[in-house]
């Protein structure tokens, strides 16, 4: 079934008919400075009149045709990234941003999706860029900053710098995604040693839901932090923990976290 034209072009449609008809009506009815025939108007004059408001609706509805291409496109990306297709995630939100490059939600979808795949360093240049863009006319998005300022701190927490990462949460909005910030606190506890709070930010309820790679990184860094504690090491999911992504980004980041995974036991 085809989708029907947006309501935007629908009316600008009926207005640009509308309008060619007065003007048409119009012009009939000028007083002729030459002799012609009464009922006739040439159709340059028409056009001219006409022109400009059919460039102006088939403009509208090119617009409105990549309109509906962007969002079919997020959709598809939505889709993927929820059924953990990641790297197919990733190239249609690329493809949605060539359509729509000053909307910041493709920006930000593009890196998440990239920290998902630990490429780190594209991901906090997608984030701290999404934060800059603004749609015409649109204020700062508050929903947008809620997940990309604690992604950023946990980024900053993988890169070590620990410092960053604790101000960013500190200054963090009311709204701000709440299981990312428990990871990213999770991540800040094992970088300083603090084994206890770690294990407690990684088995915190909305943290255990998150899925992905970075769902499984909170359940590898509570099986680190028990091993830490002196228990026993536990079975840890590097099939789940890496999936589609390069293990390089990270490995160079944080080789402590690589010495753990080489010691525990894999599934």
């Amino acid at each position: 079934m085809k989708k029907r034209l947006p309501r935007r072009t629908r009316v600008l449609l009926v207005l640009t008919v509308g309008l060619a008809l007065v003007v048409g009506v119009a012009i009939a009815r000028l007083p002729a400075t030459e002799p012609r025939e009464p009922s006739r108007v040439p159709a340059s004059e028409l056009w001219a009149c006409v022109g400009p408001l059919l460039l102006l609706f088939g403009w509208q509805a090119f617009l409105d045709r990549r309109k509906l291409r962007w969002k079919r496109l997020l959709r598809q990306g939505h889709e993927a990234r929820n059924a953990e297709r990641m790297a197919r995630a990733l190239e249609l939100y690329l493809e949605a941003g060539e359509r729509a490059p000053q909307q910041p939600q493709n920006r930000l979808c593009v890196g998440a999706t990239r920290l998902y795949l630990w490429q780190l360093a594209a991901a906090r240049r997608d984030l701290e860029l999404s934060l800059t863009l603004r749609p015409l006319g649109q204020d700062e998005d508050a929903p947008l900053r809620a997940v990309a300022m604690p992604m950023l701190a946990l980024l900053d927490g993988l890169d070590g710098r620990v410092g960053r990462a604790r101000e960013r949460l500190d200054t963090l909005d009311p709204g701000a995604d709440s299981s990312l910030v428990a990871l990213a606190e999770a991540v800040i506890a094992c970088r300083e040693q603090r084994w206890v709070d770690a294990g407690a930010f990684a088995r915190d309820p909305e943290v255990l839901a998150l899925g992905s790679t970075i769902g499984a990184l909170a359940r590898t860094l509570d099986s680190w932090s028990l091993a830490e504690q002196g228990g026993p090491l536990q079975l840890v999911d590097q099939v789940a923990l890496f999936s589609e992504a390069s293990p390089d980004e990270l490995r160079a980041a944080w080789p402590e976290l690589f010495a753990f995974l080489d010691r525990a036991p894999k599934s």
